[in-house]
């Protein structure tokens, strides 16, 4: 019975440690729902289209470089979308500017 009790504990203790822990995390998180939630779906549809098109490479194409194509692809996208975030900033900054500037002439 000892045993038992013993291995019990060591599968099981964890997994309900962790279980408490994404619970007291979940409660946390939707106090603040639009600040919690939202990045939350974007990383949950991220991974959905990510681990369809691994799934898909690694179907017609050896196990290690599925993966790896798929970082460079999901990187490549990152960087895509960072620098068109940076391209409307910089086209709000420039027209903020121009736009001071008429307005002070007035």
């Amino acid at each position: 019975m000892g045993l038992f009790l013993r291995i019990y504990r060591m599968v099981l203790g964890p997994k309900i440690i962790l279980g408490f822990v994404a619970a007291v995390l979940f409660v946390a998180a939707a106090t603040r729902p639009s600040t919690a939630f939202a990045p939350l779906a974007l990383a949950i549809f991220s991974v959905a289209i990510v681990w369809q098109l691994q799934h898909r490479l690694q179907a017609r194409m050896p196990k290690l470089p599925a993966p790896v194509i798929t970082i460079v692809i999901t990187v490549a996208v990152c960087l895509a979308f960072a620098s068109l975030t940076v391209w409307g900033y910089n086209r709000v900054g420039r027209s903020l500017v121009t736009n001071a500037r008429r307005c002070m002439t007035h």
